[in-house]
């Protein structure tokens, strides 16, 4: 017998039964759509990807080892691909969640408005998908096949060897920054410790990130050459860019973003960007360095010594 005794074609029984158009239930009412802070509130409650998992997609196909700055809204790759060479990036990562992403997409294209400028924002990729946020602590460098791991075991080690706890940073400011490394001019969020506006935690891991570099004879970030003391750096420096432009905002432009920032948008100061690692880029692999809890007072004597 068959699992499923299904009627004929030519069975009248089944004919009559196929003419038969019984009643069908009333149609259920549609619940009422919910309101835009109710699913951002969901949104928000669903747990966020594993660590590990969003380090395998944080880099972009590439599309070709050829520099073709048509394909990146006329960007010219800042370290050009070399066979043997592996770009490289020293940053703290920043994922905005669903609200602080909304505001900060908003708070771009009022900027575009207000400059009337060609403003391409970072905060998503080329394909929609929300982008991580960074900032930087080293400058993009260029290590050969046979640097490239004891780079990654020297730059892990200095910044284990800080010995600074999990903490939060803020943005303070907003400004344009001009690249040394290209053409363009960013729109950036300066930010810092809001205990420590000297920014002491960023500072050390930048001194390490520096130093392995120099090591490897590459070029330190905001490093300071007029100073007297060596390796110093600039302590305000440390920033988020969002958006970018190949032209210069005049002083007028300036004034007034600095005025949308500190008025429409002045809650964007008190948020809290959680720091637990630091990432190593070498080539398409990301690699993290967690930031491991220690004593109040281990940290405050590494911090301010």
């Amino acid at each position: 017998m068959p699992l499923v005794d299904y009627p004929s074609d030519s069975d009248p029984d089944s004919e009559a039964e196929s003419i038969v158009d019984p009643v069908a239930p009333p149609p259920k009412k549609r619940k009422s759509c919910a309101s835009e802070n109710d699913k951002e509130a969901r949104s928000q409650t669903v747990p966020p990807l594993p660590q590990a998992f969003l380090d395998l997609y944080t880099t972009n196909a590439r599309a070709s080892p050829v520099d073709d700055p048509s394909l990146h809204q006329g960007r010219k790759r800042q370290t050009p691909h070399v066979a043997g060479q592996w770009p490289s990036h020293v940053y703290i990562e920043w994922h905005p969640n669903t609200h602080q992403h909304k505001t900060l997409t908003t708070f771009v294209r009022k900027v575009a408005r207000t400059v009337a400028s060609n403003l391409h924002t970072l905060l998503e990729t080329d394909l929609g998908a929300v982008a991580p946020l960074h900032v930087s602590l080293s400058r993009p460098l260029s290590l050969g096949t046979a640097q490239k791991d004891a780079f990654l075991k020297d730059v892990t080690e200095g910044i284990t060897s800080a010995r600074v706890s999990p903490f939060a940073i803020s943005p303070y400011r907003v400004y344009w920054y001009t690249s040394p490394d290209s053409a363009r001019t960013f729109l950036v969020l300066s930010v810092a410790h809001p205990a420590h506006p000297a920014n002491a935690h960023l500072s050390r891991f930048l001194a390490q990130s520096n130093a392995t570099a120099s090591a490897f004879h590459q070029p330190a970030l905001y490093s300071r050459p007029q100073s007297d003391e060596p390796g110093a750096i600039d302590r305000e420096a440390f920033h988020v860019s969002v958006a970018w432009t190949f032209e210069v905002p005049d002083a007028a432009a300036k004034e007034a973003v600095d005025t949308l920032f500190d008025g429409e948008f002045a809650g964007i100061k008190a948020w809290d960007v959680p720091v637990d690692n630091v990432k190593v880029k070498i080539g398409n692999v990301v690699h993290s360095v967690p930031l491991k809890r220690t004593s109040r007072t281990a940290v405050q004597t590494n911090l301010f010594t």
